[in-house]
Protein backbone atom coordinates (compact mmCIF):
# COMPACT_ATOMS: atom_id res chain seq x y z
CA UNK A 1 0.00 0.00 0.00
CA UNK A 2 1.25 3.46 -0.90
CA UNK A 3 2.40 5.63 2.00
CA UNK A 4 1.18 9.20 1.32
CA UNK A 5 3.90 10.59 3.58
CA UNK A 6 6.60 9.03 1.37
CA UNK A 7 5.05 9.82 -2.01
CA UNK A 8 7.15 12.11 -4.20
CA UNK A 9 5.54 14.49 -6.66
CA UNK A 10 7.11 16.00 -9.77
CA UNK A 11 5.97 18.43 -12.45
CA UNK A 12 4.60 16.84 -15.61
CA UNK A 13 6.93 16.93 -18.63
CA UNK A 14 3.82 17.59 -20.71
CA UNK A 15 3.10 20.93 -19.02
CA UNK A 16 3.52 24.35 -20.58
CA UNK A 17 3.37 27.45 -18.37
CA UNK A 18 2.54 30.71 -20.12
CA UNK A 19 2.07 34.25 -18.79
CA UNK A 20 -1.36 35.74 -19.37
CA UNK A 21 -0.45 39.07 -20.97
CA UNK A 22 -3.95 40.45 -20.57
CA UNK A 23 -4.12 39.54 -16.87
CA UNK A 24 -1.06 40.59 -14.79
CA UNK A 25 -0.19 38.01 -12.13
CA UNK A 26 -2.13 35.28 -13.92
CA UNK A 27 -0.68 32.26 -15.73
CA UNK A 28 -2.06 29.65 -18.09
CA UNK A 29 -1.22 25.98 -17.57
CA UNK A 30 -1.53 23.87 -20.71
CA UNK A 31 -1.50 20.08 -20.54
CA UNK A 32 -0.17 19.18 -23.99
CA UNK A 33 -1.43 15.59 -23.64
CA UNK A 34 -5.05 16.37 -22.85
CA UNK A 35 -5.12 19.80 -24.48
CA UNK A 36 -6.81 21.26 -21.40
CA UNK A 37 -5.82 24.67 -20.03
CA UNK A 38 -6.09 26.12 -16.53
CA UNK A 39 -5.71 29.70 -15.31
CA UNK A 40 -3.85 30.07 -12.00
CA UNK A 41 -2.20 32.68 -9.81
CA UNK A 42 1.56 33.21 -9.56
CA UNK A 43 1.61 31.60 -6.10
CA UNK A 44 0.39 28.33 -7.63
CA UNK A 45 3.03 28.51 -10.38
CA UNK A 46 5.71 28.93 -7.70
CA UNK A 47 4.56 25.70 -6.07
CA UNK A 48 4.51 23.86 -9.38
CA UNK A 49 7.98 25.07 -10.35
CA UNK A 50 9.27 23.87 -6.99
CA UNK A 51 8.38 20.38 -8.23
CA UNK A 52 11.05 20.43 -10.94
CA UNK A 53 12.56 17.57 -8.91
CA UNK A 54 10.64 15.01 -6.83
CA UNK A 55 9.32 16.42 -3.52
CA UNK A 56 7.20 14.95 -0.74
CA UNK A 57 4.19 16.81 0.60
CA UNK A 58 6.15 17.41 3.81
CA UNK A 59 8.93 19.10 1.83
CA UNK A 60 6.39 21.22 -0.06
CA UNK A 61 4.67 22.24 3.18
CA UNK A 62 8.01 23.14 4.81
CA UNK A 63 9.04 25.29 1.83
CA UNK A 64 5.66 27.05 1.52
CA UNK A 65 4.88 27.37 5.21
CA UNK A 66 2.65 30.39 4.58
CA UNK A 67 0.05 27.89 3.35
CA UNK A 68 -1.71 25.26 5.44
CA UNK A 69 -0.51 21.70 4.80
CA UNK A 70 -4.06 20.55 4.15
CA UNK A 71 -4.55 23.30 1.56
CA UNK A 72 -1.31 22.31 -0.20
CA UNK A 73 -2.38 18.67 -0.16
CA UNK A 74 -5.63 19.58 -1.91
CA UNK A 75 -3.77 21.62 -4.55
CA UNK A 76 -1.29 18.81 -5.25
CA UNK A 77 -4.10 16.24 -5.31
CA UNK A 78 -6.09 18.31 -7.80
CA UNK A 79 -3.17 18.81 -10.17
CA UNK A 80 -2.17 15.15 -9.89
CA UNK A 81 -5.70 14.21 -10.97
CA UNK A 82 -5.46 16.63 -13.91
CA UNK A 83 -2.05 15.34 -15.07
CA UNK A 84 -0.25 18.58 -14.18
CA UNK A 85 1.73 16.80 -11.46
CA UNK A 86 2.85 13.16 -11.49
CA UNK A 87 3.80 10.77 -8.76
CA UNK A 88 7.51 10.42 -9.45
CA UNK A 89 7.62 6.60 -9.35
CA UNK A 90 5.11 6.50 -12.22
CA UNK A 91 7.14 9.02 -14.21
CA UNK A 92 10.39 7.14 -13.53
CA UNK A 93 9.03 4.10 -15.37
CA UNK A 94 9.00 6.18 -18.58
CA UNK A 95 12.64 7.25 -18.32
CA UNK A 96 14.17 3.99 -19.54
CA UNK A 97 11.37 2.73 -21.71
CA UNK A 98 12.59 1.28 -24.99
CA UNK A 99 10.28 0.34 -27.82
CA UNK A 100 11.22 -2.85 -29.63
CA UNK A 101 10.83 -2.73 -33.40
CA UNK A 102 9.73 -5.15 -36.09
CA UNK A 103 12.94 -4.49 -38.02
CA UNK A 104 16.27 -4.34 -36.21
CA UNK A 105 19.52 -2.94 -37.58
CA UNK A 106 21.25 -5.67 -39.64
CA UNK A 107 18.62 -8.12 -38.33
CA UNK A 108 20.41 -8.16 -34.96
CA UNK A 109 19.08 -9.84 -31.85
CA UNK A 110 17.31 -7.49 -29.42
CA UNK A 111 18.13 -9.28 -26.15
CA UNK A 112 21.24 -8.90 -24.02
CA UNK A 113 23.76 -11.60 -23.12
CA UNK A 114 25.37 -12.00 -19.71
CA UNK A 115 28.98 -13.08 -20.13
CA UNK A 116 30.50 -10.28 -22.17
CA UNK A 117 30.00 -6.59 -22.76
CA UNK A 118 27.30 -6.15 -25.35
CA UNK A 119 27.48 -3.50 -28.04
CA UNK A 120 23.97 -2.06 -27.87
CA UNK A 121 22.39 0.01 -30.63
CA UNK A 122 19.77 2.39 -29.27
CA UNK A 123 17.87 4.84 -31.46
CA UNK A 124 17.17 8.36 -30.20
CA UNK A 125 14.45 9.67 -32.55
CA UNK A 126 14.76 13.30 -31.50
CA UNK A 127 15.65 16.27 -33.69
CA UNK A 128 14.28 19.03 -31.49
CA UNK A 129 17.71 20.28 -30.46
CA UNK A 130 18.41 21.54 -33.99
CA UNK A 131 15.55 23.55 -35.52
CA UNK A 132 17.06 23.04 -38.99
CA UNK A 133 17.18 19.26 -38.67
CA UNK A 134 14.04 17.92 -37.05
CA UNK A 135 14.11 15.28 -39.80
CA UNK A 136 17.15 13.70 -38.15
CA UNK A 137 14.64 12.08 -35.78
CA UNK A 138 13.77 9.66 -38.61
CA UNK A 139 17.31 8.32 -39.02
CA UNK A 140 17.06 5.39 -36.55
CA UNK A 141 13.98 4.09 -38.33
CA UNK A 142 15.29 4.71 -41.86
CA UNK A 143 18.71 3.15 -41.36
CA UNK A 144 17.04 -0.02 -40.05
CA UNK A 145 14.72 -0.05 -43.05
CA UNK A 146 17.74 0.38 -45.33
CA UNK A 147 19.65 -2.62 -43.95
CA UNK A 148 16.55 -4.79 -44.16
CA UNK A 149 15.62 -3.56 -47.64
CA UNK A 150 18.96 -4.74 -49.00
CA UNK A 151 19.11 -7.88 -46.82
CA UNK A 152 22.21 -6.68 -44.97
CA UNK A 153 21.86 -9.27 -42.24
CA UNK A 154 24.63 -9.77 -39.70
CA UNK A 155 24.56 -12.54 -37.14
CA UNK A 156 26.40 -15.66 -35.98
CA UNK A 157 25.73 -17.37 -39.35
CA UNK A 158 27.40 -14.55 -41.30
CA UNK A 159 30.29 -14.01 -38.86
CA UNK A 160 32.88 -15.92 -40.92
CA UNK A 161 31.55 -15.31 -44.41
CA UNK A 162 31.40 -11.51 -44.57
CA UNK A 163 33.55 -9.58 -47.03
CA UNK A 164 34.57 -6.83 -44.63
CA UNK A 165 37.02 -5.54 -47.21
CA UNK A 166 33.99 -4.26 -49.17
CA UNK A 167 33.51 -1.52 -46.57
CA UNK A 168 37.17 -0.83 -45.95
CA UNK A 169 37.71 -3.06 -42.91
CA UNK A 170 40.77 -5.28 -42.68
CA UNK A 171 39.44 -8.66 -41.43
CA UNK A 172 42.53 -9.38 -39.36
CA UNK A 173 42.29 -6.09 -37.48
CA UNK A 174 38.77 -6.25 -36.09
CA UNK A 175 36.79 -8.34 -33.60
CA UNK A 176 33.52 -7.95 -35.53
CA UNK A 177 33.42 -11.66 -36.55
CA UNK A 178 33.96 -12.74 -32.93
CA UNK A 179 31.36 -10.28 -31.64
CA UNK A 180 28.81 -11.55 -34.15
CA UNK A 181 29.64 -15.20 -33.58
CA UNK A 182 29.05 -14.74 -29.84
CA UNK A 183 25.87 -12.74 -30.55
CA UNK A 184 27.18 -9.71 -28.66
CA UNK A 185 26.00 -6.93 -30.96
CA UNK A 186 22.36 -6.07 -30.23
CA UNK A 187 19.72 -3.61 -31.33
CA UNK A 188 17.59 -2.70 -28.32
CA UNK A 189 15.18 -0.47 -30.24
CA UNK A 190 14.35 3.21 -29.74
CA UNK A 191 14.05 5.34 -26.67
CA UNK A 192 10.38 6.31 -26.48
CA UNK A 193 10.04 10.01 -27.30
CA UNK A 194 6.74 11.86 -27.49
CA UNK A 195 6.10 15.15 -29.28
CA UNK A 196 4.25 16.22 -26.14
CA UNK A 197 7.29 15.92 -23.89
CA UNK A 198 9.43 18.88 -22.97
CA UNK A 199 13.02 18.98 -24.21
CA UNK A 200 14.27 18.92 -20.64
CA UNK A 201 12.39 15.69 -19.98
CA UNK A 202 13.62 14.08 -23.21
CA UNK A 203 17.23 14.87 -22.30
CA UNK A 204 16.58 13.46 -18.83
CA UNK A 205 15.35 10.23 -20.43
CA UNK A 206 18.42 10.04 -22.69
CA UNK A 207 20.68 10.50 -19.68
CA UNK A 208 18.87 7.81 -17.70
CA UNK A 209 18.94 5.18 -20.46
CA UNK A 210 22.62 5.91 -21.13
CA UNK A 211 23.41 5.61 -17.43
CA UNK A 212 21.67 2.24 -17.22
CA UNK A 213 23.61 0.87 -20.18
CA UNK A 214 26.97 2.18 -18.93
CA UNK A 215 26.31 0.98 -15.38
CA UNK A 216 25.39 -2.53 -16.50
CA UNK A 217 28.78 -2.90 -18.21
CA UNK A 218 27.49 -2.62 -21.77
CA UNK A 219 28.69 -0.33 -24.56
CA UNK A 220 26.01 1.88 -26.16
CA UNK A 221 25.98 2.99 -29.79
CA UNK A 222 23.35 5.70 -30.15
CA UNK A 223 21.71 6.48 -33.47
CA UNK A 224 20.57 10.12 -33.46
CA UNK A 225 18.84 12.45 -33.69
CA UNK A 226 20.60 15.77 -33.69
CA UNK A 227 23.84 16.48 -31.86
CA UNK A 228 22.11 17.74 -28.73
CA UNK A 229 21.54 14.10 -27.69
CA UNK A 230 25.27 13.68 -27.00
CA UNK A 231 25.49 15.92 -23.94
CA UNK A 232 23.15 13.85 -21.71
CA UNK A 233 24.96 10.69 -22.85
CA UNK A 234 28.37 12.10 -21.88
CA UNK A 235 26.89 13.39 -18.63
CA UNK A 236 25.70 9.86 -17.84
CA UNK A 237 29.13 8.45 -18.71
CA UNK A 238 30.77 10.76 -16.16
CA UNK A 239 28.64 9.18 -13.43
CA UNK A 240 30.13 5.77 -14.24
CA UNK A 241 33.61 6.46 -15.63
CA UNK A 242 36.42 8.88 -14.90
CA UNK A 243 39.26 10.01 -17.17
CA UNK A 244 36.93 10.47 -20.17
CA UNK A 245 38.24 11.78 -23.48
CA UNK A 246 35.69 12.75 -26.12
CA UNK A 247 36.62 12.37 -29.78
CA UNK A 248 34.28 14.49 -31.91
CA UNK A 249 34.27 14.22 -35.72
CA UNK A 250 32.42 17.28 -36.97
CA UNK A 251 32.50 20.32 -39.24
CA UNK A 252 31.51 22.47 -36.28
CA UNK A 253 32.94 22.89 -32.77
CA UNK A 254 29.46 23.10 -31.21
CA UNK A 255 30.72 25.60 -28.67
CA UNK A 256 28.65 28.43 -30.10
CA UNK A 257 26.83 30.88 -27.85
CA UNK A 258 23.68 32.84 -28.56
CA UNK A 259 21.63 35.46 -26.73
CA UNK A 260 18.96 32.81 -26.18
CA UNK A 261 21.39 30.81 -24.03
CA UNK A 262 21.49 33.65 -21.50
CA UNK A 263 17.73 33.72 -20.92
CA UNK A 264 16.64 32.38 -17.57
CA UNK A 265 13.54 30.29 -18.13
CA UNK A 266 12.14 26.94 -17.02
CA UNK A 267 12.89 25.16 -20.27
CA UNK A 268 16.48 26.39 -20.47
CA UNK A 269 18.43 23.51 -21.95
CA UNK A 270 21.44 22.99 -24.15
CA UNK A 271 21.15 22.52 -27.92
CA UNK A 272 23.06 21.06 -30.86
CA UNK A 273 25.23 24.17 -31.15
CA UNK A 274 26.63 24.17 -27.62
CA UNK A 275 26.61 20.51 -26.51
CA UNK A 276 30.44 20.39 -26.63
CA UNK A 277 30.82 23.52 -24.50
CA UNK A 278 28.49 22.02 -21.90
CA UNK A 279 30.29 18.67 -22.00
CA UNK A 280 33.68 20.29 -21.39
CA UNK A 281 32.33 21.68 -18.11
CA UNK A 282 31.92 18.16 -16.71
CA UNK A 283 34.79 17.39 -14.29
CA UNK A 284 35.38 13.80 -15.43
CA UNK A 285 35.80 14.92 -19.05
CA UNK A 286 39.56 15.45 -19.27
CA UNK A 287 39.99 16.18 -22.97
CA UNK A 288 37.95 17.03 -26.06
CA UNK A 289 39.42 16.29 -29.48
CA UNK A 290 37.53 17.99 -32.33
CA UNK A 291 38.54 16.82 -35.79
CA UNK A 292 37.40 17.94 -39.24
CA UNK A 293 36.43 21.46 -38.15
CA UNK A 294 36.07 23.90 -41.04
CA UNK A 295 33.87 26.56 -42.65
CA UNK A 296 33.01 30.21 -42.20
CA UNK A 297 31.07 29.46 -39.00
CA UNK A 298 34.44 28.99 -37.31
CA UNK A 299 36.19 31.99 -38.86
CA UNK A 300 35.95 34.22 -35.79
CA UNK A 301 35.66 31.41 -33.29
CA UNK A 302 35.03 31.40 -29.57
CA UNK A 303 37.32 31.39 -26.57
CA UNK A 304 38.82 27.92 -26.30
CA UNK A 305 38.43 25.72 -23.27
CA UNK A 306 41.71 24.31 -21.89
CA UNK A 307 40.35 20.80 -22.55
CA UNK A 308 39.63 21.61 -26.20
CA UNK A 309 41.93 20.46 -29.02
CA UNK A 310 40.87 21.53 -32.53
CA UNK A 311 42.25 19.82 -35.63
CA UNK A 312 41.28 21.79 -38.73
CA UNK A 313 40.09 19.75 -41.67
CA UNK A 314 42.64 21.08 -44.20
CA UNK A 315 45.55 20.30 -41.89
CA UNK A 316 44.04 16.92 -41.06
CA UNK A 317 43.94 15.97 -44.73
CA UNK A 318 47.65 16.78 -45.03
CA UNK A 319 48.38 14.76 -41.91
CA UNK A 320 46.49 11.75 -43.25
CA UNK A 321 48.33 12.05 -46.53
CA UNK A 322 51.74 11.89 -44.87
CA UNK A 323 50.77 9.45 -42.10
CA UNK A 324 52.32 11.30 -39.18
CA UNK A 325 51.40 13.91 -36.61
CA UNK A 326 47.96 12.56 -35.82
CA UNK A 327 46.51 13.42 -32.40
CA UNK A 328 46.99 10.73 -29.78
CA UNK A 329 44.43 9.84 -27.16
CA UNK A 330 46.20 8.91 -23.92
CA UNK A 331 46.46 5.19 -23.22
CA UNK A 332 44.12 4.11 -20.46
CA UNK A 333 41.60 6.81 -21.30
CA UNK A 334 37.89 6.05 -21.50
CA UNK A 335 36.96 7.29 -24.98
CA UNK A 336 33.53 8.43 -26.10
CA UNK A 337 33.27 8.76 -29.88
CA UNK A 338 30.71 11.10 -31.41
CA UNK A 339 30.39 11.51 -35.17
CA UNK A 340 28.36 14.24 -36.84
CA UNK A 341 27.74 13.14 -40.43
CA UNK A 342 28.62 16.65 -41.65
CA UNK A 343 32.29 15.90 -40.94
CA UNK A 344 32.10 14.25 -44.36
CA UNK A 345 32.11 16.22 -47.57
CA UNK A 346 28.58 16.83 -48.92
CA UNK A 347 29.50 14.77 -51.98
CA UNK A 348 29.69 11.74 -49.67
CA UNK A 349 26.84 12.64 -47.33
CA UNK A 350 24.37 15.25 -48.66
CA UNK A 351 21.66 14.24 -46.17
CA UNK A 352 22.39 16.67 -43.37
CA UNK A 353 20.96 20.06 -42.43
CA UNK A 354 24.31 21.85 -42.09
CA UNK A 355 26.58 20.64 -44.93
CA UNK A 356 30.01 22.27 -45.23
CA UNK A 357 32.20 22.03 -48.33
CA UNK A 358 35.74 20.58 -48.36
CA UNK A 359 35.09 17.90 -45.78
CA UNK A 360 36.65 14.52 -45.23
CA UNK A 361 35.85 11.68 -47.58
CA UNK A 362 34.69 8.38 -46.13
CA UNK A 363 38.03 6.63 -46.78
CA UNK A 364 39.85 9.46 -45.00
CA UNK A 365 37.49 9.27 -42.03
CA UNK A 366 37.92 5.51 -41.76
CA UNK A 367 41.70 5.91 -41.93
CA UNK A 368 41.58 8.56 -39.22
CA UNK A 369 39.45 6.45 -36.89
CA UNK A 370 41.69 3.42 -37.26
CA UNK A 371 44.94 5.33 -36.77
CA UNK A 372 43.71 7.38 -33.84
CA UNK A 373 41.61 4.90 -31.86
CA UNK A 374 43.20 1.50 -32.50
CA UNK A 375 43.73 -0.18 -29.13
CA UNK A 376 41.88 2.48 -27.18
CA UNK A 377 39.03 1.67 -24.83
CA UNK A 378 35.85 3.07 -26.36
CA UNK A 379 33.05 3.17 -23.80
CA UNK A 380 30.36 4.39 -26.21
CA UNK A 381 29.64 6.08 -29.51
CA UNK A 382 26.98 7.88 -31.50
CA UNK A 383 26.21 8.90 -35.08
CA UNK A 384 24.09 12.03 -35.39
CA UNK A 385 22.68 14.69 -37.72
CA UNK A 386 21.77 12.30 -40.55
CA UNK A 387 18.60 13.71 -42.09
CA UNK A 388 16.93 11.19 -44.43
CA UNK A 389 14.61 13.91 -45.74
CA UNK A 390 17.62 15.68 -47.28
CA UNK A 391 19.32 12.59 -48.71
CA UNK A 392 19.96 12.09 -52.42
CA UNK A 393 19.54 8.63 -53.90
CA UNK A 394 20.12 7.00 -50.50
CA UNK A 395 23.78 8.02 -50.70
CA UNK A 396 23.93 9.29 -47.11
CA UNK A 397 22.18 6.16 -45.89
CA UNK A 398 24.71 3.93 -47.63
CA UNK A 399 27.59 6.03 -46.29
CA UNK A 400 26.10 5.86 -42.79
CA UNK A 401 25.88 2.07 -42.87
CA UNK A 402 29.52 1.79 -43.97
CA UNK A 403 30.52 4.25 -41.27
CA UNK A 404 28.59 2.34 -38.59
CA UNK A 405 30.35 -0.88 -39.57
CA UNK A 406 33.75 0.78 -39.43
CA UNK A 407 32.96 2.27 -36.03
CA UNK A 408 31.97 -1.22 -34.84
CA UNK A 409 35.33 -2.43 -36.06
CA UNK A 410 37.03 -0.32 -33.37
CA UNK A 411 35.42 -2.17 -30.46
CA UNK A 412 37.32 -5.12 -28.96
CA UNK A 413 35.78 -8.28 -27.54
CA UNK A 414 35.68 -7.41 -23.84
CA UNK A 415 34.81 -9.42 -20.74
CA UNK A 416 31.76 -7.94 -19.04
CA UNK A 417 32.13 -6.47 -15.57
CA UNK A 418 28.58 -5.53 -14.57
CA UNK A 419 27.70 -3.45 -11.55
CA UNK A 420 26.24 -5.77 -8.93
CA UNK A 421 23.22 -3.59 -8.18
CA UNK A 422 22.55 -2.72 -11.79
CA UNK A 423 22.79 -6.36 -12.83
CA UNK A 424 19.51 -7.02 -11.06
CA UNK A 425 17.74 -4.46 -13.20
CA UNK A 426 16.93 -5.20 -16.81
CA UNK A 427 16.24 -2.59 -19.43
CA UNK A 428 12.50 -2.31 -19.86
CA UNK A 429 11.45 -3.33 -23.33
CA UNK A 430 7.94 -2.55 -24.55
CA UNK A 431 6.41 -4.16 -27.62
CA UNK A 432 5.45 -1.39 -30.01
Amino acid sequence: MENPEMTNYILSPYLLIETEKSSPGQFKLLNSLSGKAYQVRESVVQILRYLNIPRTLDAIAAHFDQHAREELGQVIGYFTEKGIVFKSDILAEQLTLLTSLKQTLFGLNDRLSDSFANLCFIGIPFGGGNPKSVGSAYFPEKVREYTNKYSLTLGPEQARTMNLEAVGISPGKTDIPDLLEKDLIKDLGNLFVSIHESKAFIYQKIEQIAYRVFKEGNVPFFLGGDHSITYPVIKAATDVYDNIYVVQLDAHTDTYASKYDQLNHREKVHHHGNFAARSMQLPNVKGFYQLGIRGVFNLLGNRRDPKQHIFWCAELKETLLHGCGLPEVPEGANVYLTVDIDVLDPNSAPGTATPVANGLYLAELIQLLNWMLAGRRIIGADLVEVNPELDEGELTMQTSVELILNMLGLFPLTAKQPDAAAADQELEIATH
